[in-house]
């Protein structure tokens, strides 16, 4: 099943743990996969290549956000989903990003702060798996 996977651990990522949550979504061999790794976050998008082929995560400018996408955007004139979400996140913040409409689920993770946050569309229509191990504070789930 196509989606995203993650880990967030204080004490470092469990490689194993996180090779075994991107098999269990894997499991055909149509799929791609784009994954992440930093400090104590993991990331992982299965696709299948028709919408946001692009190789992710996407990196903002100065390369203190990066950001990980399954799904689309409807009624936008950006031909890229994935980039029109970080120009958002980075002009208008988090706020601006509950008003998309859509099937996604969206991780923006800053790595000046060590925090990750995950958006998704307000029916929850792509996929989402995540650990969060130990006592991470810098951790956000926000749904519509």
């Amino acid at each position: 099943m196509t989606g995203i996977v993650g880990i967030a651990d204080k004490c470092g990522i469990d490689l194993d743990i996180w090779s075994s949550m991107i098999q269990e979504v894997t499991y055909d061999p149509k799929y791609r996969l784009d994954k992440f790794q930093h400090d104590n976050f993991a990331l992982g998008r299965t696709y299948l290549g028709i919408i946001n082929q692009e190789i992710q995560p996407i990196f903002n400018k100065n390369k203190t956000l990066c950001l990980m996408m399954i799904g689309e955007i409807f009624n936008t004139n950006s031909e890229n989903n994935v980039e029109y979400c970080m120009d958002l996140y980075e002009k208008e913040g988090i706020e601006r990003l509950y008003s998309l409409n859509g099937a996604f689920t969206l991780a923006i993770l800053n790595l000046e702060k060590g925090q990750l946050t995950i958006i998704n569309d307000r029916y929850g229509l792509r996929p989402l798996y995540y650990r969060i191990v130990g006592l991470v504070t810098n951790c956000y789930l926000h749904q519509k």
